[in-house]
């Protein structure tokens, strides 16, 4: 609209200053021709001759001056048409149209543009906890560790002074961090646990002080050191020969490494199954291709079952820990009581 306005201004301006320029060549024409007639006449003695003498000495400057005058007369007049000066563009309040909502916004190295979205930055301080700081938000912990890239390991380490950026959508609500956290944790205990079983391992030679050592070592609980069991036709020392102590019906048979009590529980007859059940054998894959058997003490409701066993710690060493029905290390049930 503006430019229209100047094209049309500049159009008028050009027709004003070709009308000037004929205006001024038809007056000096006619101021010269007057002067011509004026000298010629005798009423010319009667004006003072030096304002005559200086009018025809300098006749052409003054023409020119004349010209220049009317020159910056219309240029001023078309600088005044265009409003040349301090520009005022308060009623001017958006000046592109590509996909901005208003002016780009700067959260600390986070550049906002063409989003409605407000991305707060919060400093951690004592006590704060990833989920507390998710519930003074309103916003789920997932969002917050999906925004910020924070890894599995990193959720429970946030300490005072670290920065957390608050985003204003909740783009994750899903519990799949928490799943994933307490698969680390269980990782981490199963790491420690191994880790202590080795140290405790290394004091083989002080077996008979064994119970002394330790009576807890990472979530196995140390019942005693049996050297003086009878066999009932196991291995003196191994997982079978507490399994066969537990259990009175497997006395005496043969059975196997404690891989094979499934395979070998079923040619005497007895059954096995998937279900957890107190008095039974439990079958695990641990040991190698040996396998392990171990006697289930008790099950609880919450999917967890407390096994006692020989040979888990070493060699006449008996203990009990809990482990879920469901762990991986479990193959199946051997029902022979």
């Amino acid at each position: 609209m503006l430019d229209r306005i100047r094209k049309n201004i500049h159009s008028i301006s050009e027709v004003v200053r070709s009308f000037l320029s004929q205006v001024t060549s038809f007056t000096l024409t006619l101021a010269g021709g007057l002067f011509s007639d004026i000298k010629s006449l005798k009423i010319v003695k009667r004006f003072p001759k030096r304002p005559i003498r200086f009018i025809k000495k300098y006749s052409m400057q003054i023409s020119f001056g004349v010209v220049l005058a009317l020159f910056l007369t219309v240029s001023v007049g078309e600088g005044q048409a265009y409003q040349v000066g301090a520009a005022d563009f308060s009623d001017i309040t958006d000046f592109s149209n590509e996909g901005f909502l208003g002016k780009p916004q700067v959260v600390g190295q986070t550049v906002l543009t063409g989003e409605t979205q407000v991305v707060i930055p919060y400093r951690v301080e004592k006590g704060d906890s990833l989920t507390s700081i998710a519930a003074r938000y309103n916003i789920s912990t997932g969002t917050l560790i999906d925004y910020n890239n924070l890894k599995l390991n990193q959720i429970e380490k946030i300490k005072p002074g670290d920065e957390i950026l608050i985003p204003s959508e909740d783009t994750d609500t899903s519990l799949a961090w928490l799943e994933g956290l307490n698969k680390l944790k269980t990782e981490e205990q199963e790491k420690a646990r191994q880790a202590e079983l080795k140290r405790l391992q290394q004091k083989r030679k002080f077996s008979g002080n064994l119970p002394r050592i330790a009576r807890n070592v990472g979530g196995v609980s140390i019942l005693g050191v049996y050297r003086n069991l009878p066999s009932y036709g196991a291995v003196p020392g191994q997982c079978t020969q507490w399994v066969k102590y537990k259990i009175p019906a497997l006395r005496g048979l043969i059975m196997g490494n404690g891989g094979q009590y499934l395979v070998n529980g079923r040619k005497y007859g007895f059954r096995t199954g998937s279900t957890a059940v107190a008095g039974s054998a439990v079958v695990t894959n641990e040991n190698g291709r040996v396998g392990h058997v171990a006697y289930v003490e008790q099950v609880y409701s919450n999917g967890t079952m407390l096994i006692s066993e020989m040979n888990y710690i070493r060699s006449f060493v008996a203990s009990t820990r809990v482990i879920s029905v469901n762990d991986p290390v479990v193959k199946n049930f051997l029902y022979a009581n």
